[in-house]
């Protein structure tokens, strides 16, 4: 690629993950080098197996249990946190390196609601990468601090959802 632009996958339905993970196969189908970073999440899901056999890395942070953040206490959080820097720290290398055409770091923008990383921090490492290097990136809401940086915003809405008539997360959708 002779110029990476920054994609914002946005919003509270259902899609982010599923949208990065579908253009990191099209970017690697292409014959191009991708990397995906998964921050806050703990559960096994199907696109990292799958990703994985295609020869595209994908971290996540060694998470104990599978609680949600809110649920957590003061230690756990703190242990938690720490993780998902290191993830971080992984991930700004992989950038940095030029050695990857796309990067993704999925559910980013959720770490930095919940305090768990510094945007100006992140502002600087998306504006300092390679030239070529795609980054996408996605999280419930849009830091209005990037959007002059951003080459496309996606917002996915929830009109509908089953988590609302009680029906849980299921395998194989989504996660």
């Amino acid at each position: 690629m002779e110029r990476g632009l920054l994609q914002f996958y946005v919003g509270d339905g259902k899609g982010k993950t599923t949208a990065i993970i579908g253009q990191v196969a099209r970017t690697h189908g292409c014959g191009m080098k991708c990397a995906v970073y998964q921050f806050l999440k703990s559960i096994p899901s199907g696109e990292t197996e799958t990703l994985r056999a295609l020869g595209v890395p994908v971290e996540r942070a060694q998470v104990e249990g599978q609680k949600f953040f809110f649920q957590m206490s003061a230690a756990e959080k703190g242990a938690f946190l720490m993780q998902q820097r290191a993830l971080y720290t992984r991930a700004v290398r992989a950038i940095r390196s030029g050695q990857y055409d796309l990067v993704a770091l999925d559910e980013i923008l959720d770490l930095i609601e919940i305090g768990g990383l510094d945007l100006d921090a992140l502002r600087m490492a998306l504006t300092s990468r390679p030239q070529h290097v795609e980054v996408l990136l996605s999280g419930r809401a849009m830091p209005r601090q990037l959007t002059d940086i951003a080459g496309y915003i996606t917002e996915m809405r929830a009109v509908k959802h089953p988590f609302n008539d009680g029906i849980p997360a299921r395998q194989g959708i989504e996660y």
